[in-house]
């Protein structure tokens, strides 16, 4: 092992790993602070077939230069990155494949690092934000070195999702890795003193979505607050404003998004119209529904979202449609050993699953593919709103929050269109804050 301490060192480390596929694993100045304000204390490099391991310093007291902005000039086979979306905010690695991803696809859970007690240690001594470089480098690299040996000895099993679902997947973090960066505008005073300032960076709430769920559809969670299940009522939403004093909130939501998901899933075809009208008029059997009849129509269908479909129902022709795929779903899931995503293709593996029954699985089914379309959508969300003001700053199932600056309120109809493709129908509501958002025009 070499600590990578000068230019003599950085050429023998490029010699020596010339063609090798290696494991890089990242260590940062702190374990509490968002990625997009945590910067990299060191680089951990092991050839994957080999024992060569090299440290290329960032910033650490026990060294005297910096040599991570030479990564470029390596010659790699193939490069496994530990972390590497934490890391793509400090440094992006060409060519390299996320370890956490791969691994996650096999294993339908999060890989599960050791915990590293001397940040810990060193906080409650010091209370900063760059503890990794004080940290002796011996401690770090006794953790990485731990780390390293797993991923070492886990890689060879993970072999069963295809490169188009890797490839797929790498689109999903570069989209979540750009709703984050965006931010979500604060009254930055306020939030910190209701929350802390751990994912706070110039009047912005830096979000972190978590893809690593059971069911594929991400969490969003950072330093205590869940972003994904803001409070209504106490205040908590009125923190979140636009980031120009004329600009507004607007968030475009779906309509009955998972019925009509179903509907295109069975083949079973809504109108335009809302759907709670649609059913409502089947379950009543009559044309025009009441205020409380369309409340029970809701109630209903959202029994249907997971599967439990009453009794005296069930002969109308979407809740058939429902039964016959559950059951094939079901029936293939157990013969095959996973149930194999529309979109990208990903195959959710039985043995990933605990205590599942045929509902559960009709749930998650529903689940992944409503996130993998999403993902699609937010690409050309994303694309579409490239050198605008007009950002997407937080996404949640089937909504989507957007800062609108006052001079583009215009393209509110265009992004209507995108999120509306292929005749989902969509709501819209502006307001001057998260808890003031209504269903109404600009002004």
């Amino acid at each position: 092992m070499i600590i990578v301490d000068g230019i003599q060192l950085l050429e023998v480390a490029k010699s020596d790993l010339e063609g090798e596929d290696v494991v890089i694993i990242p260590v940062f100045m702190s374990k509490y602070y968002h990625p997009k304000m945590n910067k990299v204390s060191l680089l951990y490099i092991q050839a994957l077939h080999s024992e060569k391991t090299y440290i290329l310093p960032n910033e650490h007291y026990d060294c005297a230069t910096s040599q991570m902005q030479y990564l470029d000039d390596f010659n790699f086979g193939k490069i496994y990155v530990s972390k590497k979306h934490d890391l793509n905010y400090s440094k992006r690695i060409k060519n390299s494949i996320d370890f956490d991803m791969i691994y996650y696809l096999e294993k339908g859970k999060a890989f599960e690092y050791p915990e590293n007690n001397h940040y810990d240690f060193y906080w409650n001594i010091r209370g900063r934000d760059d503890i990794g470089k004080i940290i002796p480098i011996t401690k770090h690299i006794e953790w990485c070195e731990n780390v390293c040996l797993t991923i070492k000895r886990i890689l060879p099993e993970i072999v069963k999702q295809s490169k188009d679902v890797h490839k797929f997947y790498e689109l999903a973090t570069a989209i979540f890795t750009t709703i984050e960066n965006s931010g979500m505008p604060i009254l930055e005073d306020a939030f910190i003193n209701r929350f802390n300032g751990f994912m706070v960076k110039d009047g912005l709430a830096r979000t972190r979505y978590n893809l690593y769920t059971t069911a594929g559809r991400p969490s969003n969670a950072f330093g205590g607050v869940n972003f994904g299940a803001l409070n209504t009522s106490d205040g908590t939403r009125e923190l979140f404003v636009p980031g120009n004093k004329k600009g507004k909130l607007v968030e475009i939501d779906y309509d009955g998004y998972h019925l009509r998901l179903i509907g295109e899933l069975t083949g079973y075809e809504f109108d335009e119209g809302s759907i709670h009208e649609q059913l409502g008029r089947k379950y009543f059997n009559k044309s025009t529904l009441s205020s409380d009849e369309y409340e029970l129509s809701k109630s209903i269908s959202f029994k249907a979202l997971y599967g439990f479909i009453p009794e005296q129902y069930g002969n109308i022709d979407f809740f058939k449609g429902i039964k016959i795929f559950i059951k094939e779903l079901w029936t293939e899931f157990n013969i095959k050993g996973y149930f194999q995503s529309p979109i990208s293709g990903r195959k959710m593996y039985k043995e990933n699953f605990d205590d599942l029954n045929e509902t559960k699985l009709f749930n998650y089914y529903i689940q992944l593919y409503e996130t993998e379309r999403n993902i699609l959508v937010m690409k050309k969300i994303i694309e579409f709103l490239r050198n605008k003001k007009t950002r997407l700053i937080h996404y949640q199932y089937d909504a989507f929050l957007f800062d609108v600056s006052e001079t583009e309120k215009d393209i509110i109809q265009e992004l209507n269109a995108i999120i509306g493709q292929d005749g989902f129908a969509t709501k819209t509501k502006i307001g001057k804050n998260y808890n003031t958002l209504k269903e109404n025009t600009w002004d």
